[in-house]
């Protein structure tokens, strides 16, 4: 194997139970192979909002973009704040049945 690292750009939306087991996969790729990951998110509930309705950002409470945009702060910091963040949240919310996105389960 070359002690080269490979750049991997991994897209998630938090909420989504298949980015979560996803993620789970490459993380095990990584553990057997020289990889960098870096996590990128994207909004499902944006790319899949029905015309005339509010914008995630526009309404008082949105179930995922609370969570990404604790990601993007994350991301300032590193890419493993990213990866531990979303690896908790993950299991949190896909594995445990919680609600880290809402007020009352984070």
């Amino acid at each position: 194997m070359s002690s080269d690292r490979q750049q991997v750009d991994f897209y998630f939306d938090i909420m989504c139970p298949w980015a979560y087991q996803s993620s789970k996969w490459i993380r095990e790729v990584r553990a057997q192979n020289n990889l960098d990951i870096s996590w990128k998110f994207f909004s499902l509930e944006e790319i899949n909002r029905i015309e005339g309705k509010k914008h995630p950002w526009e309404r008082e409470w949105s179930y995922g973009w609370s969570m990404l945009r604790i990601s993007a702060m994350l991301r300032r910091q590193s890419m493993e704040d990213v990866d531990r963040y979303y690896e908790a949240a993950g299991r949190a919310l896909h594995e445990e049945g919680r609600k880290p996105h809402s007020p009352e389960g984070s």
